[in-house]
């Protein structure tokens, strides 16, 4: 008995960490979306299920997510995923275009380019700095010696 109560005890926090991990979440799915915002289909618990695999890399049985009503249109909408006994999470199925995804996509490949290129030419102007610095102080050193030079030939 003492042997159940402590695998039961697991698999309650278990399943309060599971919740943790997806309550409040929003999983984005792509999908063909129509002029007015009509989907051509629906999304489904298993496409919801794989996305939550992909994007958090948490396995969920489709059987056991929730979506309360068929998923028609595109935007936000609620799915409760039933982890263990009564411990549900909530939450957000993004649903939006393909086309709008690999946009956003490629806005963020943009950015992250940019904000790399700004880094890269911050580092090279403080290369460029340090070396300005450096070759500053070989002059200073070189005309002590000089001057070093002289002192001694007088």
């Amino acid at each position: 008995m003492h042997n159940i109560k402590k695998r039961e005890v697991k698999r309650i926090e278990t399943a309060d960490d599971l919740k943790a991990a997806l309550d409040g979440k929003a999983v984005i799915i792509g999908a063909k979306v129509g002029e007015d915002g009509q989907l051509f289909g629906s999304v489904t618990a298993v496409m919801i299920a794989e996305a939550i695999k992909e994007q958090f890399d948490i396995d969920i049985d489709r059987k056991k997510v929730d979506l309360r009503k068929p998923i028609k249109t595109a935007g936000d909408h609620i799915a409760s995923i039933a982890i263990y006994r009564d411990i549900k999470a909530d939450l957000t199925v993004s649903v939006k275009s393909e086309t709008q995804i690999a946009a956003e996509a490629a806005a963020a490949a943009e950015a992250a380019a940019k904000a790399e290129a700004e880094a890269a030419a911050e580092a090279g102007e403080a290369v460029e700095a340090e070396a300005e610095a450096v070759v500053e102080t070989a002059e200073a050193e070189v005309e002590a010696a000089a001057a070093a030079v002289e002192e001694a030939a007088e």
